[in-house]
């Protein structure tokens, strides 16, 4: 799969990181940390795209097992910021 985040605020990103859970097992991942907890999955900033500007875009992608239907594939997810 690959996401976008796409900053459409007046105000930069910095240091993002969405964390979400899944049933699905996520074995990859690209343009991203990829983290795995008992709570879930958590993909945060590498160090070349930290920061999203106003108006611009991120995108980083993963790749994971499929075994339920695709609209159950990533729930509850969160976009955090780190100010």
């Amino acid at each position: 799969a690959e996401v976008c985040i796409n900053n459409i605020s007046s105000y930069n990103i910095v240091d993002w990181a969405i964390r979400f859970n899944s049933e699905n097992v996520i074995s990859n991942s690209w343009d991203c940390v990829l983290e795995k907890s008992d709570l879930g999955y958590s993909m945060s900033s590498a160090d070349y795209n930290l920061l999203i500007e106003s108006n611009d875009i991120v995108e980083f992608g993963f790749i994971g097992n499929r075994s339920c239907n695709i609209n159950d594939l990533v729930c509850n997810y969160v976009l955090q910021d780190a100010l």
